[in-house]
């Protein structure tokens, strides 16, 4: 039994001592402060302790905005030296994490880097608008215009168009999956793979693991109601109207009636995660529609806690599963 703040929470002991370091450091956590401005710079300075990662070539680009927006600052990333060439017309588009209110091209660019490297593939990663400076929908219409400019471009990038995986992970996850449908409903072809580990899909906040996970230090209940709510521009429902149902299934697909017709989905969630059960239903209903689903059910990890000590041996195990699945997408393309 492992305790990280008021808690215990049965950690894996690799996991756990990253964990500690991270409060120690940081009291309170990643959420601790009251300012979301404070909560970026806390991420910032946290990230800036690890060496950048090296090997790959970066290219930094712009895509024009299709709803009214800035133009939509990207970032790609091939391997400097591939190990070999067969995945060099395949491609990976990263929407990275931050429950919609944090993260960037900066923060996310070890991971992007890490699955250029790992893949030996190109990797296109989105910096997106975020929340609560621009509310939904203006995160998914960025995301869904560099969809249609890769889509529309992959003679230029070089890249074949049934070989390109979506890869988003928490609320980068959320957006994969919101933009799967959104896809589906204006007729565009699919990704070969959304790949979305746990993923932020419902803004309720009404099911046991909201509840359980409240102080682990990382990504917690407070954190993620008050992030729904910057998203949504509104009081969220758990907290005002427990029926409150006019929230689009584009900004919380967990709301989605129809889930027929995705792309295959990968996902995988920790049992500390605190999208835990929103997950388990999720990946339920998926199935139940007749959905091509992957899921990995991880004892011991707490949300993105592969992302806090990458050398664990639950977070190789994590990463093997998603490149696997990754890499088998690309063989089907």
């Amino acid at each position: 039994m492992a305790s990280s703040q008021g808690k215990s929470y049965q950690i894996d002991p690799e996991l756990k001592g990253s964990l500690d370091l991270l409060l120690a450091t940081y009291p309170g956590g990643l959420n601790a402060p009251e300012t979301i401005q404070g909560r970026r710079k806390l991420i910032t300075e946290y990230l800036a302790a690890f060496p950048p990662v090296e090997g790959v070539d970066r290219s930094d680009l712009t895509v024009a905005s299709q709803h009214g927006g800035p133009d939509i600052p990207i970032r790609i990333y091939r391997p400097t030296n591939p190990l070999n060439d067969q995945y060099k017309d395949c491609a990976v588009v990263l929407i990275h994490g931050g429950g919609m209110v944090m993260g960037g091209i900066e923060t996310d660019d070890a991971n992007a880097a890490f699955l250029s490297l790992q893949l030996d593939c190109a990797v296109i990663s989105i910096d997106y608008r975020l929340a609560p400076e621009n509310p939904f929908p203006a995160g998914l219409d960025d995301c869904f215009d560099v969809a249609q400019w890769v889509f529309s471009h992959t003679e230029d990038l070089k890249i074949s168009p049934s070989k390109v995986v979506l890869f988003g992970g928490s609320a980068g996850g959320g957006l994969a999956i919101s933009l799967g449908l959104r896809m589906r409903d204006e007729g565009m072809a699919p990704f070969a793979l959304i790949c979305a580990p746990y993923p932020m899909i419902d803004d309720r906040n009404t099911s046991p693991a909201s509840y359980e996970i409240t102080d682990l230090g990382v990504w917690d209940r407070a954190a993620n109601l008050e992030s729904w709510a910057w998203y949504l521009g509104k009081k969220i429902a758990s907290e005002t109207e427990p029926a409150f149902t006019d929230v689009h299934h584009y900004a919380a697909p967990a709301r989605a009636t129809d889930l027929t017709g995705l792309a295959p989905i990968f996902t995988d969630v920790g049992d500390l995660d605190l999208f835990r059960d929103d997950v388990l239903s999720f990946v339920d209903r998926l199935k139940a529609a007749g959905n091509q689903v992957e899921f990995h059910f991880v004892k011991g990890m707490f949300h993105a806690g592969e992302l806090f000590n990458p050398e664990a041996r639950i977070s190789k195990e994590m990463w093997d599963r998603r490149l696997t699945a990754i890499r088998k997408a690309f063989d089907r393309g």
